[in-house]
């Protein structure tokens, strides 16, 4: 007969835990986000009248700022798959959910994770070298800027979608994290 030993109860606990840290994670991956962008004086963001040269002297005034602030929006991607980790296993937990929009979910978040790391280090190579031509600094800025926005209109449809389908099979049961009040 298998009887509980400390480490069973640990392994519970740490369970609960992992859970708990990788749902604050999604708050973690904003705070790095907008911190990052914050940090790299893209907040607000550069005027789209400004011309390449005015980009290029932000680039070359501003290079060690916006390195740091692009490594933490880069950062925020990690927190972004750890969140989408426990969002998906919290569905699996609804009943009659269909493994195939988990699956959905899960897949869709772990790419989601490209709308941070992608634009992240697009920010850094355009300030590694901010001595470049103002032509290539300015089409790596549009690059960076256009990969970190334009995928957000996706990344809440997919959610609404995975959401939808949560709310309509769990009845009164919401998803929840065990103990989360605790």
């Amino acid at each position: 007969m298998f009887e509980p030993n400390d480490a069973d109860v640990i392994v519970a606990t740490n369970h609960t835990a992992i859970q708990k840290v990788c749902a604050w994670s999604g708050v973690a991956c904003i705070l790095f986000m907008f911190t990052g962008l914050v940090v790299a004086g893209f907040l607000p963001p550069m005027p789209t009248s400004w011309s390449q040269a005015e980009v290029a002297a932000h680039y070359r005034e501003n290079a060690n700022a916006i390195r740091a602030g692009a490594a933490l929006v880069a950062v925020a991607s990690m927190f972004y798959v750890a969140f989408t980790a426990v969002f998906s296993g919290q569905m699996r937990r609804i009943p009659g959910m269909h493994p195939t929009v988990v699956y959905t979910q899960l897949a869709g978040g772990t790419l989601g994770c490209l709308t941070f790391l992608v634009p992240g280090l697009l920010f850094v190579v355009t300030a590694f070298r901010p001595e470049r031509s103002p032509e290539l600094t300015m089409m790596l800025n549009d690059m960076s800027w256009i990969l970190i926005i334009m995928p957000f209109p996706r990344s809440w449809c997919r959610t609404s979608r995975s959401l939808t389908p949560s709310s309509a099979t769990s009845g009164n049961s919401p998803c929840s994290l065990v103990g989360w009040g605790t």
